[in-house]
């Protein structure tokens, strides 16, 4: 086929996502930290415009200069300005092929054809519809670009603030809006907070920390209370853009693969062969916890991380919705935990380090061992990955719980997947006729290994011979 350019199309998405992932954040807390109205931020203006324009020059010499070929035995790529750099690609190295698109593209006809290589890498290239299709059926026409039905579950508004509330991003990008927020309306705490004039919003970072360490503690209540009202504010406006995102998410068995396609706006879609997936992870936040909501998870060979098969679900749906995504897998309570006996080692596991720093910084002030209160954190810590730890093995899976900080999993894993397994005793858990047990996964990036500590010593002999009994 001759030589083809991705659709023009794809400059504005090029701009924005570099604007939008790098430079803006960036600015925005430059501007932050050093303050607002001041000579510096007319310099940062100047700098940020003109840093857009080099970036839309250099987003059109990129398209420009990036060129790609199919023929039925390999796709050819080259890219680069100033550096040229090609890649081969042998037809037969192609994994898996699918499509995603956003709502300017459906609206023009155009998509983003996704390759997947077996080794994990991926390549994209937007192309028209009809052109997609005459690729698909001249040099993949065992691939099934199948679209599945609409989703029969909506994700409401309460379900998006669960979600927002277990995204660390989302969580960092509400307090960058909160931040924003705040310094633009620095002028209306003076109506709280005597003694904050109007130039209040030229001051910098240190002086604001300064002026913070002066003021009282009913002022101090009131800066809270606004800082706290802002942070819902922008907490609520992620939960809208989480509901858009995910409002049609749908994961549909279309036979050997799962297909999954979600965003409204901005329309993705994945296929995850059936046969590939080599664990299955039910993670459940704090706050889905409290509601019976969990996420599910699956871990696919030649995947870097996992990927999402469903946002949000209730509890009681997890067997059911596994059972029929992925029959192979099955859902089973955890009936064997680690002893009672090793719960104090998981609380001064947690413990000894926050107590340690409290008390050699009390040699600088009293007023660190105060920090000591938050021992009460940290024992909730312990318990909880005391009360979450279990590990189960039978002929097909490994079946393992445990917590991390505020989420709890479960992990299934298939054992024909397990590299090695290993057990280890110390003087302290022998006597107690318990053992630390680990295993790891093959990983693409070198082992991917898990433990549970406390489990009773007499499964030592069987979960060792795991790795053996399987090859």
């Amino acid at each position: 086929m001759n030589k083809k350019r991705d659709h023009v199309l794809e400059i504005i998405y090029i701009n924005y996502d570099i604007i939008k992932e790098r430079i803006y954040p960036i600015f925005v807390l430059i501007l932050g930290l050093i303050g607002v109205n001041q000579f510096y931020e007319k310099i940062l203006n100047i700098g940020f415009l003109l840093l857009c324009g080099l970036i839309i020059i250099s987003s059109i010499l990129l398209w420009h200069y990036k060129n790609f070929s199919f023929d039925k035995q390999k796709i050819v790529i080259a890219e680069g300005v100033f550096a040229k750099k090609y890649h081969e690609i042998p037809i037969n190295r192609v994994k898996s092929i699918r499509i995603s698109d956003s709502f300017l593209k459906r609206t023009a006809g155009v998509s983003n054809f996704n390759i997947e290589l077996i080794g994990g890498d991926e390549f994209i290239f937007v192309l028209t519809n009809k052109e997609i299709v005459r690729i698909k059926n001249a040099l993949f026409p065992s691939y099934e670009l199948m679209q599945p039905k609409k989703s029969r579950q909506r994700i409401s508004f309460f379900q998006s603030l669960l979600l927002a509330t277990a995204d660390w991003k989302l969580f960092l990008a509400s307090m960058s809006i909160t931040m924003i927020l705040l310094n633009f309306s620095s002028k209306l705490v003076g109506f709280w907070i005597e003694g904050w004039d109007t130039n209040a919003s030229r001051i910098g970072f240190k002086e604001a920390f300064q002026f913070i360490k002066e003021i009282s503690w009913h002022d101090m209540l009131s800066l809270v209370l606004m800082f706290f009202i802002l942070f819902i504010v922008s907490i609520l406006v992620s939960a809208i853009y989480i509901m858009i995102t995910y409002w049609s998410f749908h994961s549909e068995n279309v036979g050997k693969y799962i297909h999954i396609s979600y965003c409204s706006l901005n329309k993705k879609s994945d296929q995850v062969p059936l046969n590939e997936v080599r664990s299955v992870q039910i993670l459940q936040p704090l706050f889905f916890h409290l509601f019976g909501y969990v996420q599910i998870r699956v871990n696919v060979i030649g995947s870097d991380g996992s990927i999402l098969l469903f946002p949000i679900l209730k509890q009681e749906r997890v067997s059911e919705f596994i059972q029929q995504q992925l029959p192979i897998f099955k859902i089973e309570p955890m009936q064997e935990k680690v002893k009672s006996s090793v719960l104090p080692d998981y609380l001064l596991s947690t413990t000894w380090f926050p107590t340690l720093v409290c008390c050699a910084f009390s040699y600088i002030h009293p007023y660190f061992l105060y920090g000591l209160l938050s021992l009460i954190f940290y024992l909730y810590i312990g318990y909880m990955r005391w009360k979450h730890a279990s590990l189960i093995v039978d002929e097909h899976y490994i079946r393992h719980s445990g917590y991390n900080w505020f989420q709890a999993f479960h992990m299934v894993t298939l054992l024909p997947y397990i590299q090695h397994t290993a057990v280890s005793q110390s003087i302290f858990t022998k006597g107690r006729n318990v053992a630390s047990y680990e295993y790891s996964l093959y990983a693409e990036d070198g082992d991917e290994s898990y433990g549970c500590y406390g489990l009773d010593a007499q499964y030592q002999e069987s979960f060792l011979n795991i790795a053996q009994n399987n090859k």
